[in-house]
């Protein structure tokens, strides 16, 4: 059947086509006016999933760069302090060599106040910062990981004046002890050195104990015990005397850990050991020259003690990893890591030579008895306390003067020194007498460092709105920030917690809060001191205790249940005179059943401790029957309402609660320091520089300008330096310079492996900038038009519209011949 092509037909095939080349006309200008060959998903669904692809990683490329950018300029920063660091720590052992040689006690003076100004210097660039952040505290950027001033513990009392001796005391030998000793010298018989009849004791534990008394040969020598080193009298114009001191200091021998160039492959453990022979400092320098698996046994290497001017010949690394670097007893190990070893992998060992400083005559007062400080510095300044005798005598009839700033400034005249005197900021000093009086001009130091932490601080998030506190003794060798966080949420009593001594990155197990505790409302004194469990009850201040006092114990125990109030729950003191504080105690626990422990607190109160943790009903009352005559009473007792919880290292925080109860995820924070001058910490801070790639990009102040690792502490080091001129004593000052040059090392350490950051970090950069490239053009041969293939196809479209148009202005143009 043959179909007759209607006018119909014909105008909707042609009116089809129009609107179909309208619309490509459409899209054509569409493409003309934005220039792109895709403007909406609809236009190629997979072109726009390849140009989202494309423009992810073109923000990603661009956050690395910006990451890459920010922490260039933060190593740039530091970069720049360093070296004016280490400027700054060659000025410092230029004066050092200049005053050993030349010096006068008028230009040692000078260079003191040098130096001290070059201290001031240092704190300032070691606190230098990158907009807020400071660069050199580790991850504790909020705050100067530097003060000029240290913190951690009081000093010991140190005497003054001279010793009449003036001749010269020389040391020598050879060291042969495994640790360090600082030997004390003391004369105990007088006598001209050549008469031999000079006797004299000393001490390795700082005066704590002695030796029995030896004798100093005609020719002045003497051996200090079986560890090599000995000491050479010369005499003077003022012989030898009694209580006459002198002080030699000995190095061990000591093999310092190994360390890992930066630019190594090597990811395993590498130790260093063995007791070190040679009579010099050598560094040892370890380069891989055959690359396998430590135990196969084929690792080759060669060292250099010339920092790389000559090497030794390969030799090979035993199968268990341990190889012998040379005759003078310093050994490596090597332990198998994720990334074999490699050629060109770097190792680095210092080892340093027992030695014997030489000796210092010790300033000593006439006074030979012992003067000890105790207390707890309490004080927000570093402080030196001195105490210096007006009028000599026995310690009861000496009179003495106080200062808090070293001298500079006296307190009135004041007696009574044979009892302990207070200096002030909670330290305290006291004298023993021995068989010398005080003497008038006789002095004593006592120098104090401010406190080692912080108090405990909360997350602006939590809920909880009681109070935390921190106390303590910090007894940690390094800086430490303790976290603490909740477990749950609830009352102290009920909820747990973990405690973390890393700021957070690592946690403990959870614990309880201390258990319910009743504590006596008032503390009681025997003799003025607080009472113990073994305090005689006639012994109590203030209170007259009779035999048949009666004590009756009734209370709740943790569940609520009453506790006591029977016959045989009530304690008789059946003898005051020989019965003690510990009978009442033991009482108690039976009563309770062993369900509580009860002990006297260190303020000498009577406390009563749950043995259970959590929510607890716990109370106790003792009502006292007190024979004629008798006054014994023991007050009220209440429940605790704080929690002290141990953070680690002496450090503790104390919970008190408050009208919101603690929160899960509750945090609280203590910065805790060690002795030092630095306040950061060992973190390091790292940014992401590429896909599953980041840099730790920071320089610690630890390992740049603190004696860790073996390194040398730059405040420590231009302080000793400041002392030593101050003394005008050449010999000191002349001794400050190793370490000196040994600072500027380890500050070109630092700067070196800044360097070596920066440019990880540029070599990141550029490649980003070449993949950024390579991107962009992919995105842009996805997204972007051709415009003359656009143009060409546009005008094509163009004489098909017209075309359209002429042809539907046919179809209105009707003939009978259309009807037949």
């Amino acid at each position: 059947m043959i179909n007759r092509v209607t006018e119909s037909i014909k105008f909707n095939m042609i009116t089809n086509s129009m609107f179909t080349i309208q619309s490509d006309y459409g899209k054509l200008m569409e493409k003309l006016s934005t220039q792109k060959m895709i403007n909406r998903p609809s236009d190629d669904p997979i072109g726009t999933n390849d140009i989202l692809n494309y423009r992810t990683l073109i923000n990603a490329i661009q956050q690395y760069q910006t990451n890459i950018t920010d922490a260039d300029i933060s190593l740039s920063v530091a970069e720049t302090a360093l070296s004016s660091i280490k400027k700054l720590a060659g000025d410092a052992a230029s004066i050092a060599i200049s005053e050993a040689s030349t010096g006068s006690a008028e230009t040692m003076d000078i260079s003191a106040a040098t130096v001290s100004a070059l201290i001031d210097e240092a704190v300032s660039l070691m606190n230098v910062k990158n907009g807020d952040s400071y660069l050199f505290g580790g991850s504790r950027t909020d705050i100067a990981p530097f003060s000029a001033a240290s913190v951690g513990s009081y000093g010991v009392p140190t005497a003054a004046p001279v010793n009449d001796f003036d001749g010269t005391v020389t040391s020598g030998g050879i060291y042969t002890g495994a640790t360090d000793k600082t030997y004390l010298v003391d004369i105990t018989a007088a006598g001209t050195v050549a008469s031999g009849s000079i006797r004299y004791r000393y001490s390795t534990d700082n005066g704590a104990s002695w030796t029995t008394d030896q004798i100093v040969a005609s020719d002045g020598t003497t051996a200090l015990g079986a560890d090599g080193a000995n000491l050479t009298f010369t005499e003077g114009a003022v012989m030898i005397a009694v209580g006459d001191r002198f002080s030699v200091n000995t190095a061990a021998a000591n093999i310092a850990n190994a360390t890992m160039l930066p630019a190594n492959t090597f990811d395993g453990a590498v130790t260093s050991s063995g007791t070190y022979t040679a009579t010099t400092d050598k560094t040892y320098l370890v380069d891989i020259t055959t690359a396998d698996t430590v135990a196969s046994g084929s690792i080759r290497y060669r060292y250099s003690t010339d920092n790389g001017a000559s090497w030794t010949t390969d030799q090979i690394v035993a199968s268990d990893g341990t190889t012998a670097l040379g005759t003078d007893g310093a050994n490596l190990t090597f332990t198998e890591g994720a990334t074999m070893i490699a050629v060109g992998d770097r190792f680095s060992v210092n080892a340093t030579a027992a030695g014997i400083e030489n000796t210092i005559t010790i300033p000593v007062n006439a006074f030979d008895g012992t003067v000890t400080s105790s207390g707890t510095y309490t004080g927000t300044d570093n402080k030196t306390y001195a105490l210096r005798i007006i009028s000599g005598g026995p310690l009861a009839a000496a009179t003495y003067q106080i200062s808090a700033d070293g001298g500079i400034t006296w307190g009135s005249t004041q007696t009574g020194l044979s009892s302990q005197i207070n200096l002030g900021d909670g330290i305290k000093m006291t004298f023993t007498a021995g068989s010398h009086n005080l003497a008038a001009n006789d002095s004593f130091t006592v120098s104090t460092i401010a406190t080692g932490f912080d108090n405990a601080s909360a997350s602006s998030t939590n809920t909880f709105n009681g109070t935390v506190t921190s106390a303590g003794t910090y007894t940690g060798t390094q800086n430490k920030t303790y976290a603490v966080k909740i477990s749950a949420d609830g009352p102290l009593a009920t909820t747990t917690y973990q405690v973390s001594q890393d700021g957070g990155k690592t946690w403990n197990s959870e614990s309880n809060f201390p258990a319910q505790e009743v504590k006596a409302a008032v503390a009681k004194t025997a003799g003025s001191l607080p009472i113990t469990a073994s305090t005689i009850w006639h012994e109590i201040d203030g209170a007259i205790v009779k035999d048949g006092t009666a004590i009756a114990i009734t209370g709740t125990d943790h569940d609520g249940n009453p506790v006591g109030g029977l016959p045989t729950d009530t304690y008789i003191i059946t003898n005051a005179a020989t019965g003690t504080v510990q009978d009442l105690l033991d009482k108690i626990e039976a009563t309770f059943s062993g369900a509580v422990t009860a002990t006297i607190d260190t303020a000498g109160k009577i406390t009563v401790t749950d043995n259970m943790t959590g929510a607890s009903n716990l109370a106790l009352t003792l009502t006292i029957t007190n024979p004629s005559g008798g006054t014994l009473a023991l007050g009220t007792f209440n429940a605790t309402q704080a929690k002290t919880i141990e953070l680690g290292d002496g450090v503790t925080a104390t919970f008190t609660p408050g009208t919101l109860d603690l929160k899960a995820n509750d945090v609280f924070t203590v910065n805790a320091y060690a002795a030092g001058f630095y306040r950061g910490n060992n973190d390091s801070i790292s940014v992401q520089i590429g896909k599953g790639n980041s840099l730790a990009y920071n320089i610690t102040g630890s390992s740049a300008f603190t004696a860790e690792n073996g390194g040398v502490d730059l405040i420590a080091a231009l302080y000793a330096l400041k002392d030593a001129l101050s003394s005008h004593d050449t010999d000191l000052v002349s001794a400050q310079n190793e370490q000196l040059q040994n600072l500027q090392t380890q500050v070109l350490q630092a700067e070196t492996l800044s360097g070596a950051k920066r440019s990880s970090l540029e070599l990141a950069s550029s490649n980003h900038k070449s993949l950024d490239l390579q991107i962009t053009n992919r995105l842009a041969d996805v997204e972007n038009a051709d415009l003359t293939e656009l143009i060409t196809e546009f005008q094509m479209k163009q004489i098909a519209m017209q075309a359209s148009y002429s042809m539907a202005s046919k179809i209105g143009e009707m003939t009978i011949m259309n009807y037949l």
